[in-house]
């Protein structure tokens, strides 16, 4: 208990089913989980309450592993309203063997000579084909005190050797 405020979280487990096309119609499960978060402060005009809700999901699309999605989705944004509060998130990613494709709150990154990442609410993808990576990702920035307005970038490397690439980065 911090000033008075009593927080709680209960955790349980579902199972989200994607149907895969084909003939056969098989179906995969998505494990889930889903966490509602409440918090209550008692004083002199009673208590005041507020709950907040968590749903996350990874898992294959496929019976081969190739596809796959990962959720996450929490909100009301509760950082102001309590010590306990947790910002809103929203995210979604779908990935392969040669694509990434992002959405959502997520940490963008291009280049570690430009900065590690960007924490934005965007878009983004990574495209793989033999030796050539081609990324970029265009994000708002989440921080209400920030001035910019967000960034965008795009970056084509080409693997030379295991350890060895070069590539360009163009970063607004």
């Amino acid at each position: 208990s911090v000033d008075g405020e009593i927080g709680a979280d209960h955790h349980f487990h579902t199972e989200i089913i994607s149907r895969v096309p084909g003939e056969r119609r098989d179906y995969f499960t998505l494990p889930s989980k889903l966490i509602v978060r409440h918090a209550a402060r008692f004083d002199e005009q009673g208590d005041s309450g507020l709950s907040q809700i968590e749903y996350s999901a990874v898992g294959v699309l496929d019976s081969h592993g190739n596809h796959n999605l990962e959720l996450f989705l929490r909100g009301p944004d509760t950082t102001g309203r309590s010590t306990i509060g947790q910002p809103d998130e929203y995210r979604a990613t779908y990935w392969n063997e040669s694509v990434k494709l992002m959405v959502g709150d997520h940490n963008f990154r291009l280049s570690s000579l430009t900065e590690r990442s960007y924490f934005g609410r965007g878009a983004g993808a990574i495209w793989l084909y033999d030796r050539w990576r081609l990324s970029g990702f265009g994000a708002g920035n989440r921080s209400s005190t920030a001035s910019e307005q967000g960034e965008a970038g795009v970056k084509l490397d080409y693997t030379l050797r295991k350890d060895i690439e070069v590539g360009a980065v163009l970063l607004n």
